[in-house]
């Protein structure tokens, strides 16, 4: 039985090689963790545009001696705002005005995407109920009256108001890093495995 020393192993390697090695086991992780953040973001989220999946980038640097796998989502051509929210959670309150207007199915395409921007925009005609245990409300105007929902004329919402919303931590960039550091390490394991059995 043969053994080799730390000095001579290290002495065996062509550091040359082993940068080679990495630079492309770095640049396969970047490519590991964007597929898999996409396909999380397409799966722990209802996808509904499309725009945050597309949105998520992987780039992997060297800086000094060390290399970097960053993972980004929410930039390019569209702003994509809650990418972070969806991964780490939060509170959404009104930046204007005193409530968040929530639309509902009325005011959505058949996909789940919000029609107009906002009551604002929204060229139907409102009225602002609350219904039987407080929740303030938009409604079709035509169907109240006097801005009282009543059984004759019943009540279609258009948007739901609240005055905060929270949104629950539901991560798809995070756990992609952490699947994709595992495979890099397997993938690190076998090209030295492979190298240290070289002739």
């Amino acid at each position: 039985m043969s053994t080799m020393s730390l000095r001579d192993l290290i002495q065996a390697l062509d550091p040359a090689k082993i940068d080679k090695v990495v630079e492309r086991q770095m640049k396969l992780t970047a490519i590991d963790a964007e597929s898999i953040a996409r396909v999380n973001a397409a799966t722990v989220l209802k996808v509904r545009s499309g725009y945050l999946r597309r949105s998520i980038i992987a780039k992997a640097e060297k800086k000094g001696e060390e290399w970097e796998v960053r993972l980004r989502a929410g930039g390019g051509d569209r702003n994509v705002r809650y990418a972070a929210i969806h991964e780490y959670g939060g509170v959404i309150r009104p930046i204007k005005g005193q409530f968040l207007a929530i639309p509902t199915a009325l005011s959505k395409t058949a996909s789940g995407v919000a029609r107009y921007s906002g009551p604002s925009t929204d060229p139907r005609p409102m009225a602002y109920v609350q219904s039987l245990r407080g929740q303030p409300l938009l409604v079709d105007a035509s169907r109240t009256k006097r801005g009282k929902a009543t059984k004759r004329y019943g009540v279609d919402v258009l948007y739901v108001l609240r005055r905060r919303v929270i949104i629950p931590a539901r991560p798809y960039a995070r756990p992609a890093m952490e699947e994709a550091a595992k495979n890099l390490r397997t993938r690190l394991a076998a090209q030295v495995a492979a190298a240290l059995s070289a002739p």
